[in-house]
């Protein structure tokens, strides 16, 4: 589900589209920060988001959130901004993005995958991903030897839910 500020007036776009030749998920559009011409009430505007479908609510006790206590963290295989966010994980009902940055312009981020996973598992995806920046690193430097640096951190990754169980990861989450 994609949404954006056209939804009251704003002149944003938002697109989230499968890629067949990467195989991967590419939310993309155009952030625009001008007001709606339209309704004087609006005093910010511009902002593009895509997330899962609310999940049916339950007869018995209404909200209805996805369980993920058994796992450490929500590992998000994107490229794009680097930054991470702790999350509540015993009440997340809806899994999503939003660009919200106050920059107007083109935006644009590769999804590959989102899951949740143990510690264990988040430590192998992130050596793996450390190993791939490295070799995109190091080939870079031996085609152009410009020695121009690159902006891609090279740090140790981790998880954004640091806790000490050890559980068996469970696929992705949609």
């Amino acid at each position: 589900m994609t949404r954006c500020d056209q939804e009251m007036g704003g002149y944003s776009t938002v697109n989230f589209d499968y890629d067949e030749l990467r195989k991967m998920g590419h939310f993309h559009g155009y952030l625009n920060l001008d007001l709606p011409k339209n309704n004087p009430e609006i005093t910010r505007s511009g902002y593009a988001m895509f997330r899962t479908k609310d999940q049916k609510e339950s007869w018995l006790s209404g909200n209805v959130f996805w369980d993920w206590s058994n796992f450490q963290s929500l590992v998000l295989r994107v490229r794009g901004d680097r930054h991470g966010s702790e999350i509540n994980k015993l009440e997340v009902k809806t899994v999503g993005i939003g660009l919200l940055d106050k920059q107007y312009g083109p935006y644009s981020l590769d999804v590959d995958w989102i899951k949740v996973m143990t510690g264990a598992e988040v430590e192998k995806v992130a050596d793996k991903s450390r190993h791939e920046r490295l070799s995109i690193l190091s080939s870079s430097e031996n085609e152009n030897n410009s020695g121009v640096e690159s902006d891609i951190p090279i740090g140790n990754g981790g998880s954004a839910l640091n806790t000490s169980k050890n559980q068996e990861p469970k696929d992705t989450v949609f």
